[in-house]
């Protein structure tokens, strides 16, 4: 069966909806356990690549981050690149 325009934008809104509720129910399960803990855990112990790596995960999903996900976000990328920053210094000294 051949389906018309408005039944595949039909579909491809309802794919939509459903991928953002997905993403909307993954976010909610990542806060609650895993991945922010581990975020938490990597900073404390200053495992800033982890720590951006961990975080990355939930900046991915298509939804909008809260206050305490983007501060883990910032200061995993701002360590990170801190340390990049510093080793390219050091490097550009010596030569």
């Amino acid at each position: 069966m051949i389906l018309g325009v408005e039944e595949k934008e039909k579909g491809l809104s309802e794919g939509i909806v459903g991928i953002q509720h997905n993403a909307f129910y993954m976010h909610h399960t990542l806060v609650g356990f895993p991945i922010l803990k581990l975020a938490r855990l990597a900073e404390q112990t200053e495992r800033y690549d982890e720590m951006v790596e961990t975080t990355k995960k939930v900046a991915k999903l298509d939804v909008e981050l809260t206050i305490e996900e983007r501060n883990l976000v910032s200061t995993g990328y701002k360590n990170v690149i801190g340390a990049r920053r510093a080793s390219w210094r050091i490097l550009s000294f010596i030569e």
